[in-house]
């Protein structure tokens, strides 16, 4: 079974969810030329997933609603919280 499913809903299979989603979504980030490489890779892995979150809620609700079902809106999470937890 894929982790990835249980990040938002717990107990996928036992549920009989009717789809599985996998949307990868990719952001291109840029910094001055005196940022610490330390410091850009933290802001690309907090700030980055903030501003890119928003883009990929948007294109699931789209996606599904295309797929002639109820669409399906992610919860607001708290990003830092979330990838930290999640390291």
């Amino acid at each position: 079974m894929d982790s990835a499913r249980h990040l938002i809903w717990d107990e996928v299979e036992k549920n009989n969810y009717p789809f599985t989603l996998s949307m990868p979504i990719l952001g291109f980030f840029s910094a001055d030329e005196d940022m610490e490489a330390d410091d850009f890779l933290t802001m690309c892995k907090y700030n980055g997933a903030s501003i890119l979150f928003p883009f990929l809620r948007s294109a699931i609700a789209d996606v599904t609603k295309s797929a002639n079902i109820t669409s399906l809106t992610l919860p607001l999470i708290n990003v830092k919280k979330f990838i930290d937890d999640k390291s």
